[in-house]
């Protein structure tokens, strides 16, 4: 790439100077041409003193008849030749090997016509001189520019392949710790490498959120399954009892139920990473479906937020209520429902009147297969107030646990507001 943009950057300044020098040769060709005009006016507005007997040498002039007779003519002009008879006005003629700008005018009095004449060899010889220094330089310039934009591309892009090493450096090894060196002021390169490092960083922290969950998930899932195959093993027994092996069967069936719920809470949060749906949602006719076949009732709701919406996943918010109201009437005997909200957010505050969380508890318990203290013994596999704080995260919104007037917990979920 470097190679590239220098050859580019040296094409760009040759052109340039390429440009430049013909606009130079151009003005500078028409100001000599203006120059030698000029004097061959001032020279023909005086034909008495350039034909006259003391006139200079090296002056060129002559005098023809309008019938093509010469009159008079200048020893300088002598020692060349003869004119031609030319029209008036400006004209370039080759008089004995030599290039000549001749002006001719017409003398009204003597019926006859004057031509002037001055040597253009200097003016091509300067205008050759500036065509060789224009190549030199133009060269020069395009020597320096490759050297100059060959060292500038490569500080410049410097980062970039920085990145590239690191990039290669975490596909082989597979360390996501690995960052790209700071790249210093505001421009495009230095913005590229905070955002790829703020990728990493979400990189890194997804990984272990994932080494974490599979730990914590191979954890839970063992007890159910090693209980399913002790109970397996035991009815093979054929000695069994009846009543034994009706026993085991209850107990594998639960096992089997509890594992099933775990597996379809899994699915259940990984679905939240790719929440796409966001149908606009009545969300007090949400919550009211979520409470179906619940003790827990929904307290009136404020007209202003009778019709008030929500964007997202209909699926996922109501199973977000339905967690917060199971767990409620799980560990709190019953829950109490509110819907509050403003001109820009809306709230649904579940309340229980049980045991209550303890503030050191109190964001520990939205992580994975995290349980409150003295749950051990009751059903549920630490998923619920997890999968609460996904929901709620993927779409836009939070979720908080508080303390109940009168005792329990009070969890808010806050959800933006739809247009």
């Amino acid at each position: 790439m470097t190679r590239r943009v220098a050859v580019a950057g040296v094409a760009a300044v040759c052109l340039t100077a390429l440009v430049v020098a013909a606009i130079a040769y151009l003005l500078v060709a028409h100001g000599a041409r203006t120059y030698e005009d000029r004097l061959l006016v001032q020279i023909a507005a005086r034909p008495r003193l350039l034909l006259a007997p003391h006139a200079s040498a090296t002056e060129l002039g002559q005098v023809t008849a309008r019938d093509g007779a010469l009159r008079r003519e200048t020893a300088a002009l002598a020692k060349l030749g003869r004119l031609p008879l030319l029209h008036h006005g400006f004209a370039n003629v080759t008089l004995d090997h030599r290039a000549l700008r001749v002006f001719t005018r017409a003398l009204p009095r003597r019926h006859s016509v004057l031509s002037v004449a001055v040597s253009d060899v200097a003016a091509r010889d300067d205008l050759a001189a500036l065509r060789r220094g224009v190549v030199i330089a133009m060269l020069a310039g395009a020597a320096l520019a490759s050297l100059l934009l060959v060292t500038i591309t490569r500080r410049a892009l410097s980062p970039l392949r920085q990145t590239a090493a690191v990039a290669d450096r975490i596909v082989s090894t597979g360390d996501l710790a690995a960052r790209v060196p700071d790249a210093r002021g505001e421009d495009e390169i230095a913005s590229l490498s905070r955002s790829l490092n703020r990728m990493l960083d979400h990189l890194e922290a997804s990984d272990a959120a994932l080494r974490r969950l599979v730990a914590d998930a191979s954890h839970e899932l063992r007890s159910p399954v090693t209980t399913l195959r002790g109970n397996l093993e035991l009815l093979l027994d054929a000695r069994l009892e009846d009543a034994d092996r009706e026993d085991a069967l209850r107990d594998a069936e639960a096992e089997a139920q509890r594992l099933g719920q775990l597996v379809e809470e899994l699915l259940t949060l990984a679905r939240l990473d790719t929440v796409s749906a966001r149908e606009q949602v009545v969300f007090a006719e949400l919550v009211q479906e979520s409470l179906v076949d619940t003790g827990a009732a929904l307290r009136p709701v404020p007209a202003e937020l009778a019709g008030a919406r929500v964007a997202g996943d209909r699926v996922a918010l109501r199973a977000l209520v339905r967690n917060l109201v199971e767990n409620a009437e799980r560990y709190g005997g019953g829950a109490t429902i509110a819907l509050t909200g403003g001109s820009q957010w809306l709230e649904v505050v579940v309340a229980d009147h049980g045991p209550g969380i303890p503030e050191a508890d109190r964001e520990r318990i939205f992580g994975r297969f995290t349980r409150g203290a003295g749950t051990a013994n009751l059903p549920g596999s630490g998923l619920g107030l997890a999968i609460v704080a996904a929901t709620a995260a993927a779409h836009g919104g939070t979720v908080a646990v508080g303390e109940t007037p009168g005792g329990g917990a009070t969890f808010t979920v806050r959800l933006p507001r739809a247009a």
